[in-house]
Parts: structure tokens; sequence; C-alpha cells
């Protein structure tokens, strides 16, 4: 991996400084801060971010019940196509 050296104005270190995790370096933090303004909704990013939570898995009365949910919504849809059919 190859490293650049960037100029920030003091105030955005300040910002950036505080919105940083603890655990993360200041690369990772402006990474994730990118994505999320980017609104990054994909799938690969869904399932890592999910992955990342390690939770515990639903039971199958919760994912029936999720389940119930996303049918309901997908009957009263408009939309003639997606990615959920």
């Amino acid at each position: 991996m190859s490293i650049k050296t960037i100029a920030v104005d003091a105030k955005v270190y300040e910002r950036l400084t505080r919105l940083k995790r603890e655990d993360e370096s200041y690369s990772k933090a402006m990474d994730r801060l990118m994505m999320q303004a980017a609104g990054n909704k994909t799938g690969a990013a869904i399932h890592d971010r999910l992955s990342s939570l390690r939770a515990t898995p639903l039971t199958d009365r919760e994912a029936g019940a999720m389940h119930k949910v996303v049918e309901g919504h997908r009957r009263k849809e408009s939309w003639p196509h997606h990615d959920m059919r």
C-alpha cells in the first residue's frame, strides 16, 4: 500500500479527530466518512457492515416476523421490478 501526505486546514483536522473512532487510523476514518457521505448502500457494503456488528443471529421467529414485514411492503410497492423478487 502506498502512502500519500496531504495538508488539511486545522479546523478540518480538529473535526476529523473528533469523528475518528478510537480504534481507527485517520485514513480509515476518512474512508469511512467518505463512504457514508457518498451514501454507499451496495449489497457488499451492507453485508460488510452487518458482518462487522457481531450480532447474534435472528431466531426463526424473528426471521419469520421480518419476512412478513418485507412481504407486506413488497405487495404495497408500485415498482414493476426491483432486486428483491
